[in-house]
């Protein structure tokens, strides 16, 4: 799914530059068919392509493009981001399930027991660390990639939603040093230890916070 985002602009980016070519060539060539057909009001005809109209019509077709490459890499995301996030999402609420029952006080008259160890898969935690790199990445490539393209359809990009670009990157960069702050609690994670316990519940909470921010700038793109 990560690397839908590279193969995605690159193939729209060709249908870019052919549709703009194609509209400027189909403008003019009709302007000049026009000419020849009927070439004594030919200058005074409406049908005849000026600079503006051609202007326009590439501005229209740029627009077009624009709207729909936005839409479609905000979906692109959404899905790569809730391909890497939901993993991590189950392992940090099973983590908080099992304090919750650890540290339930003991009922009275019981014997009291050692708190029994917190069993932690840190696969998910390392994979997701992994899944935000490649993200991050991903968008930086993007915005490469766009370094590429026509001079209207980046000018129109750049101002549509620049200022979201910059917020989902950081965003991102705050949900990875989430990540890794969680990971690094969970190797030293003890239930009976309110310091351990509110470090983690911490961290836990400013990933909370970095996601609905990825969420907010990924929802930008839709325009």
């Amino acid at each position: 799914m990560l690397d839908a985002l590279h193969r995605f602009f690159n193939r729209t980016l060709k249908i870019a530059w052919a549709k703009i070519v194609l509209i400027g060539v189909l403008t003019i060539g009709f302007s000049c068919f026009a000419m020849v057909a009927n070439p004594r009001p030919a200058f005074a005809s409406s049908k005849i392509a000026t600079p503006e109209a051609l202007d326009m019509a590439i501005s229209e077709a740029a627009q077009e493009f624009v709207d729909s490459i936005l839409d479609d890499y905000g979906d692109i995301l959404e899905g790569t981001f809730d391909i890497a996030y939901d993993p991590l999402k189950s392992a940090i609420k099973d983590v908080n399930k099992q304090i919750t029952k650890v540290s339930k006080p003991a009922k009275e008259g019981s014997e009291s027991e050692p708190a029994p160890a917190l069993t932690i898969d840190s696969a998910p935690f390392e994979t997701a660390i992994a899944a935000f790199d490649t993200l991050s990445e991903q968008t930086d490539s993007f915005r490469a990639q766009l370094e590429t393209a026509p001079d209207t359809i980046r000018e129109l990009i750049e101002a549509q939603i620049g200022a979201k670009m910059d917020e989902l990157d950081t965003a991102i960069a705050s949900v990875t040093e989430a990540v890794g702050q969680i990971t690094e609690d969970t190797t030293t994670l003890q239930a009976s230890e309110p310091d351990s316990t509110a470090a983690f519940t911490e961290h836990t909470t400013l990933l909370k916070q970095a996601v609905e921010a990825v969420d907010v700038a990924i929802d930008g793109f839709d325009t």
